[in-house]
């Protein structure tokens, strides 16, 4: 214990001394274990945020009442004797950090202990405990002025870099921007759901989001549950290529050039050296998030795609239940966004009601398990394509090379509809030009 106290004075007398440490390190007062250390780092912090001067004097003056608690100006002043280097800072932070995590996985096995927990409800709490360890999840609960200074911090750094894109616009892009302009980018920490119906291109469009991305140099992990590894990467040479998906199952009527550039799509394919396939089906949300903490630092992952929920399997759901099931897995990768910091991007067939409309646009109620999956996700869309319900040939030609994103839930942007070309030989959707026919009567 002497040591982690001393690694704390180490970092607060750094943090009086050199200011910049505060915007280095990332802590909250709580992962401190001395209670006065916490009242010191909670008024750097404050000081900071307000913008004023970093000093003993200002220091004690922040503190107030709680001066003498923090060990009074002796105390603080103190602290600058054991100041140390910001590499020496950081490392000293990384340290209070795992202190502090074990302190809280030490609390929950006691409190587990004394609950004497039983069956599942030891399991779910064991598992709990073991996702907090895996992702170093800390307590996040800090004041309303803490959170809003971090936000000010990033708009600034953006700004420095020439970025404007708002808080809305901190999202990763699709590579789509019609579409981007109403999402403001797929968000970090937040699940978005991509609902469609079987041959709409929801699998496509997010093998489109996860290929620009990758392209990017942006981490990607997709968990092919439908397709195999193999069939995946052949849908993505194809795309990749422009290759018609069909010449890939036949291998017959290839020209020299087409093989070339197939090759060559394999090439640029490799390069991605940050976009990772799982193709077992049947998992669970907790299969999924042990699998993506396991690759995150390797991967760089900032993108985990689903594709998609109906095939994963809940072993707290009761078999036959599909509800119970979507609803525990869409629970599972929730959680999972938040507690790994990472977007979610979860797709879903669409409940067969819709046939029976007239009006075939999808709508919020349309996604299976509606109610629980619309209030966990932040963001919804819907992948639609006009021609595969138009019978008149003259319209469904017109129709036939373009489809429609609808985003009907968005907390953090818009909503509205993004109209995106659609190329049915690749199955992939791409960016509008002034060649598409189907503008004509349809708008930009």
């Amino acid at each position: 214990m002497s040591s982690e106290i001393e690694i704390e004075r180490a970092l607060l007398g750094a943090a009086i001394l050199a200011p910049k440490t505060l915007e280095l390190v990332d802590l909250d007062p709580g992962d401190f274990l001395h209670p006065a250390h916490r009242f010191v780092w909670n008024a750097l912090q404050s000081l900071v945020a307000a913008n004023k001067p970093v000093d003993p004097a200002s220091v004690a003056d922040e503190l107030g009442a709680r001066l003498n608690a923090a060990g009074g100006f002796s105390g603080i002043t103190g602290l600058m004797s054991f100041g140390v280097g910001a590499s020496s800072a950081m490392h000293h932070a990384e340290r209070i950090r795992q202190f502090a995590m074990t302190r809280r996985i030490n609390l929950e096995l006691a409190e587990i202990r004394a609950a004497n927990l039983e069956g599942d409800e030891l399991l779910e709490r064991v598992q709990a405990i073991g996702a907090k360890a895996a992702s170093r999840q800390r307590c996040r609960a800090r004041s309303i002025g803490q959170w809003a200074h971090d936000a000010f911090k990033q708009m600034e750094a953006d700004e420095q870099r020439g970025e404007r894109p708002g808080w809305y616009g901190r999202g990763l892009a699709t590579g789509f921007p019609v579409l981007d302009a109403l999402l403001g980018g797929i968000k970090p920490g937040v699940m978005t759901v991509l609902g469609g119906r079987p041959s709409h291109g929801k699998s496509g469009l997010a093998r489109n989001i996860a290929d620009y991305l990758s392209s990017q140099g942006v981490g990607v992990h997709s968990f092919s549950l439908e397709d195999s590894g193999i069939a995946y990467a052949v849908r993505a040479m194809s795309a990749e290529s422009g290759i018609n998906l069909a010449k890939f199952a036949s291998m017959k009527g290839w020209t020299p050039a087409e093989r070339r550039e197939c090759k060559a799509a394999c090439g640029r394919l490799w390069s991605r050296k940050h976009w990772i396939i799982d193709e077992v089906s049947g998992l669970s949300s907790r299969d999924i998030g042990i699998e993506v903490r396991l690759h995150k630092e390797e991967n760089q992952t900032q993108l985990v795609i689903v594709d998609y929920v109906g095939h994963m399997h809940e072993p707290a759901a009761r078999q036959g239940d599909e509800m119970a099931t979507i609803t525990q897995a869409a629970k599972g990768l929730f959680n999972l966004s938040r507690s790994a910091g990472v977007a979610v991007l979860m797709l879903s067939q669409l409940s067969r009601k819709l046939e029976d409309r007239t009006d075939k646009i999808p709508q919020l109620s349309d996604l299976r398990s509606s109610g629980e999956i619309e209030q966990l996700a932040e963001c919804v869309m819907f992948a639609h394509r006009a021609s595969l319900f138009e019978t008149d040939p003259a319209k469904h030609a017109l129709l036939a090379g373009f489809g429609e994103i609808f985003v009907r839930k968005n907390k953090n942007g818009l909503t509205g509809t993004a109209k995106l070309g659609w190329d049915g030989p690749t199955t992939s959707f791409r960016n509008p030009d002034d060649h598409d026919t189907w503008r004509e009567g349809w708008g930009q």
